[in-house]
């Protein structure tokens, strides 16, 4: 009996690879193209499946590599817009970035993201809303604008509290805004 099972147990144990064995010239392929996804490497691999490929990467260490990764200078840019913009909007001034790469790299990196910012609301006063834009067309949120002047909440929500309830806007914390964005405060008298 050629098929005893003490007869099994003496061969040695062959441990399938998915078939043919891979040659010096793929893997050198797959190290010398890491810019291409496995299913692009099917084409110069034509014996190899998608599976096969992803395996070997994974075995090799020749992993793929975006060749569209982050760079220092978009990794700093994303920290300081971090500080007063949302995922979305991060997105919007950084060319080539979706929403998922910016966030999927600012969790690599350990930074908070902020919520989804709201648009700015107008409060009717031409002085607060002037200032409320400008933050808007700096990139920063009303938030962030009284974080770097110190007036607690006044731009994010008193301002529009007050002006709901009839209150005039408060001008030692508009001038403060005002020179913080460059401005001048100025009266022109009106004579008859």
């Amino acid at each position: 009996m050629a098929n005893s099972s003490a007869d099994r147990s003496c061969k040695p144990k062959i441990i399938r690879t998915g078939g043919i064995e891979w040659t010096t010239e793929e893997r050198n392929l797959l190290r010398d193209n890491r810019d291409k996804t496995s299913k692009q490497m099917m084409a110069l691999l034509p014996r190899r499946s998608q599976q096969s490929i992803i395996s070997m990467r994974d075995k090799t260490g020749f992993t793929y590599q975006n060749p569209f990764g982050w760079n220092d200078v978009e990794d700093r840019k994303l920290r300081k817009l971090a500080e007063t913009l949302c995922a979305t909007d991060i997105a919007k001034v950084m060319p080539g970035r979706t929403y998922s790469s910016v966030f999927d790299r600012a969790k690599k990196l350990g930074i908070k993201l902020r919520s989804r910012t709201r648009p700015h609301v107008m409060t009717g006063d031409p002085l607060i809303d002037a200032i409320r834009k400008r933050a808007l067309e700096d990139g920063m949120s009303v938030m962030a604008l009284d974080r770097e002047l110190g007036t607690k909440q006044y731009f994010s929500s008193d301002c529009l509290s007050a002006r709901k309830r009839g209150q005039r806007g408060r001008f030692d914390k508009i001038a403060k805004a005002v020179e913080y964005f460059g401005g001048e405060l100025t009266i022109d008298w009106k004579d008859e």
